[in-house]
Protein backbone atom coordinates (compact mmCIF):
# COMPACT_ATOMS: atom_id res chain seq x y z
CA UNK A 1 0.00 0.00 0.00
CA UNK A 2 1.25 3.53 -0.85
CA UNK A 3 1.74 6.18 1.84
CA UNK A 4 1.58 9.57 0.92
CA UNK A 5 3.88 11.93 3.15
CA UNK A 6 2.15 14.41 4.80
CA UNK A 7 3.89 18.03 4.13
CA UNK A 8 5.81 19.18 7.69
CA UNK A 9 4.37 22.69 9.34
CA UNK A 10 6.88 25.85 9.21
CA UNK A 11 6.73 25.15 13.19
CA UNK A 12 7.77 21.19 12.51
CA UNK A 13 9.98 22.52 9.62
CA UNK A 14 12.33 24.99 12.09
CA UNK A 15 12.31 22.11 15.09
CA UNK A 16 13.22 19.78 12.45
CA UNK A 17 16.10 22.41 11.52
CA UNK A 18 17.43 22.93 14.75
CA UNK A 19 17.42 19.08 15.71
CA UNK A 20 19.23 19.05 12.38
CA UNK A 21 21.89 21.43 13.17
CA UNK A 22 22.26 20.19 16.55
CA UNK A 23 22.99 16.42 15.33
CA UNK A 24 25.54 17.92 13.16
CA UNK A 25 27.24 20.06 15.57
CA UNK A 26 27.60 16.90 17.41
CA UNK A 27 29.17 14.45 14.86
CA UNK A 28 31.62 17.49 14.24
CA UNK A 29 29.58 18.05 10.67
CA UNK A 30 31.98 20.37 8.86
CA UNK A 31 29.82 20.76 5.93
CA UNK A 32 26.39 21.72 7.29
CA UNK A 33 22.61 20.94 5.80
CA UNK A 34 20.71 22.73 8.23
CA UNK A 35 20.00 26.00 7.73
CA UNK A 36 20.76 29.49 9.88
CA UNK A 37 18.33 30.18 12.93
CA UNK A 38 18.71 33.91 12.34
CA UNK A 39 18.73 35.66 9.18
CA UNK A 40 19.47 39.17 8.47
CA UNK A 41 17.91 41.77 6.36
CA UNK A 42 18.49 44.86 4.66
CA UNK A 43 15.58 47.24 3.35
CA UNK A 44 16.07 50.45 3.19
CA UNK A 45 19.52 52.39 3.09
CA UNK A 46 17.88 56.23 3.45
CA UNK A 47 17.18 57.51 6.67
CA UNK A 48 14.50 60.51 7.73
CA UNK A 49 17.30 62.47 9.90
CA UNK A 50 19.23 64.31 6.91
CA UNK A 51 21.79 65.48 7.96
CA UNK A 52 22.38 62.48 10.21
CA UNK A 53 23.02 61.98 13.28
CA UNK A 54 26.28 63.13 14.56
CA UNK A 55 28.04 59.92 15.70
CA UNK A 56 26.34 57.85 12.81
CA UNK A 57 29.02 56.39 10.92
CA UNK A 58 27.11 54.17 8.32
CA UNK A 59 26.62 57.72 6.46
CA UNK A 60 30.60 58.43 6.20
CA UNK A 61 31.35 54.90 4.74
CA UNK A 62 28.16 55.27 2.23
CA UNK A 63 25.32 52.99 3.39
CA UNK A 64 22.81 55.31 1.64
CA UNK A 65 20.88 52.46 -0.78
CA UNK A 66 17.57 52.32 -2.12
CA UNK A 67 14.73 51.03 -0.72
CA UNK A 68 14.68 46.94 -0.96
CA UNK A 69 11.49 45.61 -2.96
CA UNK A 70 10.01 42.90 -0.56
CA UNK A 71 9.34 40.44 -3.10
CA UNK A 72 13.05 39.78 -3.67
CA UNK A 73 12.60 38.34 -0.38
CA UNK A 74 11.14 35.63 -2.03
CA UNK A 75 14.25 34.39 -3.62
CA UNK A 76 15.42 32.92 -0.37
CA UNK A 77 12.83 31.23 1.26
CA UNK A 78 14.42 28.03 1.38
CA UNK A 79 16.56 30.28 4.08
CA UNK A 80 13.85 32.31 5.59
CA UNK A 81 11.40 29.86 6.20
CA UNK A 82 12.92 27.65 8.65
CA UNK A 83 14.70 30.56 11.12
CA UNK A 84 13.26 31.34 13.83
CA UNK A 85 14.52 35.12 13.87
CA UNK A 86 14.49 37.74 10.55
CA UNK A 87 16.31 40.93 11.92
CA UNK A 88 16.10 43.70 9.89
CA UNK A 89 19.42 45.08 10.27
CA UNK A 90 19.46 48.33 7.76
CA UNK A 91 21.77 51.25 7.92
CA UNK A 92 18.51 53.49 7.07
CA UNK A 93 15.51 53.85 8.83
CA UNK A 94 13.24 50.67 8.58
CA UNK A 95 10.22 52.57 9.40
CA UNK A 96 10.55 54.40 5.86
CA UNK A 97 9.81 51.55 4.41
CA UNK A 98 5.99 51.27 3.56
CA UNK A 99 5.96 47.16 3.98
CA UNK A 100 7.84 46.78 7.13
CA UNK A 101 4.56 46.32 9.40
CA UNK A 102 3.49 44.23 5.97
CA UNK A 103 6.30 42.13 6.66
CA UNK A 104 6.17 42.03 10.77
CA UNK A 105 2.94 40.67 10.45
CA UNK A 106 3.47 38.58 7.81
CA UNK A 107 6.68 37.07 9.89
CA UNK A 108 5.35 36.89 13.11
CA UNK A 109 1.89 35.27 11.73
CA UNK A 110 3.34 32.68 10.60
CA UNK A 111 5.77 31.79 14.35
CA UNK A 112 8.75 33.67 13.84
CA UNK A 113 9.99 36.51 15.46
CA UNK A 114 10.72 39.81 13.58
CA UNK A 115 13.21 42.15 15.14
CA UNK A 116 14.95 45.92 14.14
CA UNK A 117 15.92 48.78 14.98
CA UNK A 118 14.60 52.26 14.55
CA UNK A 119 15.24 55.88 16.13
CA UNK A 120 11.20 55.65 16.89
CA UNK A 121 10.41 59.32 15.09
CA UNK A 122 8.20 57.86 12.86
CA UNK A 123 6.23 55.27 15.08
CA UNK A 124 3.20 57.19 14.45
CA UNK A 125 -0.46 56.01 16.09
CA UNK A 126 -0.55 54.06 12.69
CA UNK A 127 2.47 52.31 12.23
CA UNK A 128 2.38 52.09 16.54
CA UNK A 129 -0.55 49.98 15.65
CA UNK A 130 0.11 47.68 12.89
CA UNK A 131 3.32 46.48 14.63
CA UNK A 132 1.23 46.34 18.12
CA UNK A 133 -0.91 43.67 16.52
CA UNK A 134 2.43 41.61 15.51
CA UNK A 135 2.39 40.62 19.63
CA UNK A 136 5.46 39.10 21.78
CA UNK A 137 7.16 37.71 18.22
CA UNK A 138 7.72 41.35 17.50
CA UNK A 139 10.77 42.88 19.02
CA UNK A 140 12.39 46.50 18.63
CA UNK A 141 14.87 48.43 19.39
CA UNK A 142 14.60 52.28 19.66
CA UNK A 143 17.64 54.68 19.67
CA UNK A 144 16.96 57.22 22.92
CA UNK A 145 20.83 58.75 23.94
CA UNK A 146 19.42 61.38 25.71
CA UNK A 147 17.09 62.35 28.48
CA UNK A 148 16.70 66.12 27.99
CA UNK A 149 15.56 67.50 24.94
CA UNK A 150 18.41 69.71 24.70
CA UNK A 151 20.78 67.03 24.06
CA UNK A 152 18.70 65.18 22.03
CA UNK A 153 18.75 67.58 19.85
CA UNK A 154 22.59 68.69 19.57
CA UNK A 155 23.31 64.77 18.43
CA UNK A 156 19.77 63.96 15.98
CA UNK A 157 18.59 67.63 15.33
CA UNK A 158 14.98 66.47 15.90
CA UNK A 159 12.64 67.40 18.76
CA UNK A 160 12.89 65.25 21.69
CA UNK A 161 8.94 65.44 22.81
CA UNK A 162 7.90 63.60 20.07
CA UNK A 163 9.99 60.78 20.27
CA UNK A 164 8.87 60.31 23.84
CA UNK A 165 5.32 60.35 23.02
CA UNK A 166 5.68 57.97 20.41
CA UNK A 167 7.59 55.67 22.87
CA UNK A 168 4.60 56.15 25.58
CA UNK A 169 2.12 55.82 22.88
CA UNK A 170 3.80 52.50 21.64
CA UNK A 171 4.23 50.57 25.50
CA UNK A 172 0.63 52.04 26.26
CA UNK A 173 -1.44 51.08 23.26
CA UNK A 174 0.96 47.76 23.63
CA UNK A 175 -0.17 46.93 27.12
CA UNK A 176 -4.06 47.70 26.74
CA UNK A 177 -4.14 44.94 23.48
CA UNK A 178 -2.01 42.38 25.69
CA UNK A 179 -3.53 42.60 29.04
CA UNK A 180 -0.89 44.69 30.62
CA UNK A 181 2.07 42.76 29.39
CA UNK A 182 4.94 45.37 27.89
CA UNK A 183 6.36 44.49 24.73
CA UNK A 184 9.48 43.38 23.16
CA UNK A 185 11.09 47.10 23.61
CA UNK A 186 14.99 48.13 24.33
CA UNK A 187 15.60 51.84 24.56
CA UNK A 188 19.06 51.95 23.74
CA UNK A 189 21.65 54.73 24.68
CA UNK A 190 25.06 55.10 23.23
CA UNK A 191 27.21 56.59 26.06
CA UNK A 192 28.93 60.23 24.94
CA UNK A 193 30.69 62.58 26.93
CA UNK A 194 27.67 64.99 26.03
CA UNK A 195 25.00 62.38 27.38
CA UNK A 196 27.37 61.19 30.09
CA UNK A 197 24.89 62.68 32.94
CA UNK A 198 21.87 61.65 31.82
CA UNK A 199 22.65 57.59 32.00
CA UNK A 200 21.10 57.32 35.28
CA UNK A 201 18.15 59.73 34.12
CA UNK A 202 17.60 57.54 31.11
CA UNK A 203 18.24 54.56 32.98
CA UNK A 204 14.94 55.52 35.40
CA UNK A 205 12.84 56.20 32.21
CA UNK A 206 12.88 53.12 30.80
CA UNK A 207 12.34 51.46 34.07
CA UNK A 208 9.62 53.46 34.66
CA UNK A 209 8.34 52.00 31.39
CA UNK A 210 8.78 48.43 32.11
CA UNK A 211 10.81 48.00 29.20
CA UNK A 212 14.65 47.10 28.47
CA UNK A 213 17.37 49.36 28.64
CA UNK A 214 20.62 48.83 26.75
CA UNK A 215 23.98 51.43 27.37
CA UNK A 216 26.84 50.86 24.47
CA UNK A 217 29.72 52.28 24.42
CA UNK A 218 30.44 54.81 20.71
CA UNK A 219 31.86 52.65 17.81
CA UNK A 220 35.62 52.89 17.63
CA UNK A 221 35.52 53.75 14.44
CA UNK A 222 35.40 57.58 14.10
CA UNK A 223 33.68 59.78 11.35
CA UNK A 224 33.35 63.39 10.63
CA UNK A 225 30.08 64.35 11.68
CA UNK A 226 28.36 65.19 7.81
CA UNK A 227 25.77 67.93 10.11
CA UNK A 228 25.81 70.66 12.82
CA UNK A 229 23.10 71.15 15.95
CA UNK A 230 24.67 73.71 17.45
CA UNK A 231 27.01 71.46 19.11
CA UNK A 232 30.86 70.80 18.18
CA UNK A 233 30.55 67.13 17.84
CA UNK A 234 34.23 65.59 17.92
CA UNK A 235 34.34 61.62 17.78
CA UNK A 236 37.32 61.31 19.37
CA UNK A 237 36.56 63.99 22.02
CA UNK A 238 33.33 62.18 22.74
CA UNK A 239 34.75 58.58 23.55
CA UNK A 240 34.97 57.71 27.20
CA UNK A 241 38.17 55.74 28.82
CA UNK A 242 37.28 52.40 30.15
CA UNK A 243 37.40 53.60 34.08
CA UNK A 244 34.64 55.95 32.75
CA UNK A 245 32.35 53.68 31.31
CA UNK A 246 33.52 51.57 35.06
CA UNK A 247 32.38 54.31 37.17
CA UNK A 248 28.89 54.91 35.02
CA UNK A 249 28.51 51.21 36.14
CA UNK A 250 29.13 51.70 39.30
CA UNK A 251 26.54 54.86 39.50
CA UNK A 252 23.95 52.61 37.85
CA UNK A 253 24.39 49.96 40.23
CA UNK A 254 23.85 52.58 43.33
CA UNK A 255 20.86 53.42 41.44
CA UNK A 256 19.45 49.72 42.02
CA UNK A 257 19.73 49.14 38.23
CA UNK A 258 21.45 46.53 36.14
CA UNK A 259 23.26 47.82 34.00
CA UNK A 260 23.57 46.01 30.32
CA UNK A 261 26.74 47.76 28.54
CA UNK A 262 27.76 46.10 25.07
Amino acid sequence: MNTVAIPLTRTEKILANRALNTDEILRGCTELRSKPFQVNIELIGICNIIPPCLFCTGKNFGHNYATLDISYLYKYDSFLNVCEKINEDSFGEPLMHPKLPDLARQITERGQRFTFVSNGLLLNKRRADELIACGPSLGMHISVNAATADTYYKLHGKPFDRLIENIVYFVSGYQQVHNGQPPDLTLTFIVMRINRAEVVAFMQFAQQLGVKSLLAPLHNRPSIPLGHFGYDFVYEDEMLSTEEYAAITDEVTAAGMQLHLA
